[in-house]
């Protein structure tokens, strides 16, 4: 290959190397200051209209809080994907046993919770995480 043919190359691959860094760094900086502002899928398949959504951007669940019994600290709750409506949990859920809150009804409930990582409902206080109660799950 002659010397004329490498430069070429080389200052195209130069030309390329820049014009990628100038864009990475334009979409960086463009995209850095944008707010994510989650909103609520709609309720579609078997979601109840009790469900409420807890979710961001990036999606959520629809959580249906069945019955609370405050004496035990134990929840029946029903989870949902938003996605597609498919009942994913239907369990009871106790607080841990280290968290000094008692949550007194479904609002207070649904205030605290976080997420959902297929086992565990976390929590905005990590040591009120609700754990399932393995031997009162409920059949779906």
């Amino acid at each position: 290959m002659s010397i004329k043919k490498k430069t070429i190359i080389i200052s195209l691959i130069i030309i390329v190397t820049i014009l990628s860094l100038i864009t990475g760094y334009i979409f960086y900086n463009w995209s850095k200051g944008k707010p994510c502002i989650p909103e609520i899928p709609d309720r579609i398949g078997k979601i109840p209209e009790t469900a409420k959504w807890i979710g961001g951007c990036d999606g959520g669940y629809w959580f249906d809080i069945v019955e609370i019994n405050t004496i035990e600290n134990i929840c029946r709750i029903k989870i949902f994907y938003d996605y597609n409506g498919e009942l994913i949990s239907d369990k009871y859920y106790k607080l841990q046993a280290e968290c000094k809150t008692k949550f007194n009804n479904e609002s207070e409930l649904i205030n605290a919770i976080l997420g959902y990582d297929f086992e565990t409902i976390h929590t905005k206080n990590p040591k009120c995480e609700l754990i399932p109660v393995h031997q009162k799950d409920v059949n779906k």
